[in-house]
């Protein structure tokens, strides 16, 4: 009997060792630690993803040399991101081995009618669940903390929950930087596969739908839109109720003496095309 055959590994891995005993005083002063390798790994990105896509562009796949560099790249800002989430107390290091490890496969071609849009597009769903995985690994991160002050470890369980929430955002990274064209599991496994087509055809309807929604509100909020709707409200008839509260009441007794209206002197109003009187109502104190 045949066996089935295993899915291959998703080709972007992210493997982190568990340590057994961490130091205290380095969780206590753990993000000021992290504050200059994270502002080097900013000045590092701004100019190398530009670079990325306009090779694909051009060539239809990215140049080896620029694809290590893009790899080593995020290989630091991972290992920075693992140390700042207390997966390991060693301090990163430009290069050498590490607890973290982070590889991707070359991809002899690059698709250029996905870059950058269609993929941001279908990777939507994945950023939508990788928000609400990343507010869960902030408060695992937050009891993973006073456990290493405690007991000098962080429980196994978190640190696991933890470094599967980090690769599944290296595979959403390195997806949407088409660094690979293989859309990414939805799952924190470090043996998953590739997604399914189905996956795949319904994260694509939904960050259509997510987008068109999100041009259609941003659309109704501008200037022009408010002002069209202001302009209408103007131009509305009277309703009933507004016509009835500017109605006079003709029955209703007036609350001022007739003697006070009386001796009332009279009212001189003017515009530019006529003038009037208003003078003063004699020998009644109702209106009619």
């Amino acid at each position: 009997m045949a066996e089935a055959a295993v899915p291959a590994r998703y080709p972007v891995r992210l493997d982190v060792e568990y340590a057994e005993a961490q130091s205290r005083w380095k969780a206590l002063l753990r993000p000021p630690l992290s504050v200059p390798v994270l502002i080097f790994i900013y000045l590092l990105q701004s100019g190398s993803i530009l670079a990325i896509w306009a090779a694909i562009l051009v060539r239809g796949r990215i140049p080896r040399w620029l694809f290590d560099f893009q790899v080593a790249v995020n290989r630091f800002g991972l290992r920075t991101l693992g140390y700042l989430l207390l997966l390991t107390d060693q301090y990163p290091p430009f290069e050498g081995v590490y607890p973290l490890r982070y590889e991707v496969e070359y991809p002899q071609r690059v698709s250029r009618w996905r870059l950058v849009f269609w993929k941001i597009l279908t990777a939507v769903p994945h950023l939508f669940v990788l928000w609400l995985l990343q507010i869960a690994a902030g408060v695992a991160v937050i009891i993973a903390w006073f456990a290493i002050l405690l007991a000098g470890r962080s429980p196994r369980g978190l640190h696991q929950f933890v470094a599967g929430v980090l690769r599944w955002g290296a595979r959403v990274q390195a997806y949407v930087l088409s660094l690979t064209d293989e859309f990414p599991p939805f799952s924190i496994d470090a043996d998953a596969g590739g997604a399914s087509r189905r996956s795949y055809v319904l994260s694509a309807g939904a960050g259509v739908l997510a987008t068109a929604a999100a041009i259609g509100g941003s659309l109704s909020c501008l200037p022009w839109s408010q002002t069209n709707r202001s302009t209408s409200s103007r131009r509305s008839p009277m309703t009933a109720s507004s016509q009835a509260r500017w109605r006079p009441a003709r029955d209703a007794p007036s609350s001022t003496p007739a003697s006070s209206i009386s001796s009332a002197p009279p009212i001189r109003a003017t515009s530019s095309t006529r003038s009037w009187t208003l003078l003063p109502v004699r020998g009644s104190s109702s209106l009619s």
